[in-house]
């Protein structure tokens, strides 16, 4: 399945990067499309679905996305996008060894790929202008990934 995602990416999004930044884009979905390590996972944990109370982690709410995948994608959020104190104590406690912290990263760079994904099709579907717009926002916060992914 994940293959199979890669490839839609390639055959949809990849064409919309700048020239100069799709080297780096087809080397994240080459990097993706290898299936390794896999666990029950998340799926989709991010700000929005951790909980804390007087500083402490008081829950993870929904669970919707659960799968079996790879668990660096349930670190992506919180070791990439959280404060450097935040990420360390999650890397402290898990006991990250540095190709699962690439992989978090590599998570965290193809995340804005399923917005844009989602936003062409709505675009060939409707051809609005509220969606030339979404489109537009969606591939500016693509490439800012890929530019902060390209710095590794």
């Amino acid at each position: 399945r994940r293959a199979a995602r890669m490839e839609r990416f390639r055959h949809v999004v990849l064409p919309l990067l700048p020239p100069d930044l799709r080297a780096e884009g087809k080397a994240l979905l080459e990097r993706m499309a290898v299936v390794g390590e896999q666990a029950l996972c998340h799926g989709d944990l991010v700000t929005e679905h951790v909980l804390a109370r007087d500083g402490r982690l008081s829950g993870v709410i929904d669970w919707g996305d659960v799968r079996v995948t790879d668990p660096a994608l349930d670190l992506a959020w919180a070791l990439n996008a959280t404060s450097a104190p935040f990420a360390e104590t999650v890397a402290h406690g898990v006991g990250l060894d540095p190709e699962r912290v690439a992989r978090s990263r590599d998570w965290w760079a193809l995340a804005p790929w399923s917005d844009v994904e989602h936003v062409v099709e709505h675009v060939v579907e409707h051809r609005g202008e509220r969606e030339g717009a979404d489109l537009r926002r969606a591939m500016g916060v693509l490439v800012d990934r890929i530019l902060w992914w390209r710095q590794g």
